[in-house]
């Protein structure tokens, strides 16, 4: 089958970028597969170089200082002419479509449609009902928008607190509402029953699957210095990923004279510096750690050397990459029970999922249970990652869904 992944972006900037390789690279096994996204103006294509599309537009620079580029968010006639010739030289089967709005723009429908070809959508987020994607005001769930009604964005000045951002964001999403129907795409991947739901109660009529992403699995390493004594949280440094969540907790704990595993926080973002100052102002250096951004066998080597992974988001979290990863190397995890998070630990042999909502104390004292807890089995935790969170079973629910509509 010759499948055409496209995707805003080549180089990896998220979790939809990072699903965007790894299953490029993981059906390229066994079927024809061609990448198509915008290239970074000041890097060529690295991993899966081999994939993509000879011939990649140009990433925009969104900044607020080229008029052009952001004219261009609407509606870009060079991806047209690019992807139109991919699409006539590769002649894929069915389109893969990620995220898209900003950077390749519904450019990409026009094509497919005008060719004739079924699209498969993956939906990574809330774009489709918010106009900022995240479907969260004043950390509570917003459905204001509701997949039409746009201007609540320049009322609320969603995007970044900016009005002119908040227009320039609710213009878009109503030009590319204009352009085309939600039937256009012959079918909408949901990445967690959670997130399909809240879709659903907007557009009831959507085809759709559920398929979780999925996760490699882990290179292999020497695991004689493997201690478990320590926790991990892999997160990006920003406002609701969920660090104000853990330095409360520790802060609470250092006060009642409780001494907690030690937490190495890997990530980076705007907040770092000031999350730093927190650490030096109640004295939690010894207990809290920010340990950059890790990749490959380093951040292998911190997955496989912790007795837990952490994720205490408080946002509307379609999924949780980084909670099937620790799964991936037999570590039970310790989420909040915001968005699709608590769909991970309902078993309670995987891990634990804390309501922040009741308070910090009971937060507390159910973390501390948690990490008291020696019975995890890592056995059991691997054997559910491979048959729900690894390469073959996903790419199977995958082709099965491309089969259903070409």
């Amino acid at each position: 089958m010759r499948i055409l992944q496209v995707n805003n972006y080549a180089h990896i900037r998220g979790g939809s970028d990072r699903y965007f390789h790894d299953l490029s690279s993981a059906l390229s096994k066994d079927h024809e597969v061609m990448m198509f996204s915008t290239l970074n103006r000041d890097s060529t294509v690295t991993e899966n170089a081999h994939l993509f599309w000879e011939d990649l537009p140009k990433e925009l620079i969104l900044d607020g200082k080229r008029l052009g580029d952001a004219m261009s968010y609407f509606w870009r006639t060079d991806v047209e002419r690019c992807f139109l010739e991919c699409v006539e030289s590769f002649k894929p089967v069915v389109i893969h479509l990620h995220i898209y709005h900003g950077q390749l723009t519904s450019s990409i429908i026009k094509v497919a449609k005008q060719k004739n070809i079924k699209i498969i959508q993956t939906v990574h987020d809330f774009k489709m009902i918010c106009a900022v994607d995240s479907a969260s005001r004043n950390n509570e769930f917003c459905t204001k928008c509701h997949g039409v009604s746009f201007y609540h964005c320049i009322i609320h000045k969603c995007n970044r607190d900016s009005l002119f951002r908040s227009a320039h964001t609710a213009a878009e999403c109503y030009f590319r509402s204009s352009l085309s129907k939600k039937s256009d795409i012959s079918k909408y991947i949901f990445v967690s029953h959670f997130q399909a739901v809240k879709h659903l109660e907007v557009f009831p009529n959507l085809k759709y699957d559920v398929i979780p992403n999925f996760t490699p699995s882990p290179q292999e390493m020497d695991t004689s210095t493997v201690n478990e004594t320590y926790l991990f949280y892999p997160t990006r440094l920003e406002y609701g990923k969920g660090i104000e969540r853990l330095l409360d907790l520790y802060k609470l704990a250092l006060s009642r004279g409780i001494k907690l595993p030690k937490c190495y926080v890997a990530g980076e973002g705007s907040l770092l510096e000031h999350y730093q100052n927190v650490l030096l102002s109640f004295e939690l250096n010894d207990h809290i750690c920010f340990v950059g951004s890790l990749s490959g066998k380093n951040l292998t080597q911190y997955y496989a050397s912790c007795s837990a992974v952490i994720n205490f988001s408080s946002l509307n979290e379609t999924f949780g990459l980084t909670v099937i990863e620790g799964f991936a190397h037999g570590k039970p995890c310790i989420t909040s029970t915001n968005g699709a998070l608590v769909q991970f630990t309902t078993d309670a042999c995987l891990g634990l999922a804390i309501n922040f909502d009741l308070g910090i104390a009971s937060a507390l004292d159910n973390f501390i249970v948690f990490v008291e807890n020696k019975n995890y089995q890592r056995s059991t935790i691997i054997s559910h990652y491979q048959k729900v969170f690894s390469p073959q079973p996903h790419v199977d629910s995958i082709v099965r869904c491309y089969g259903s509509v070409i």
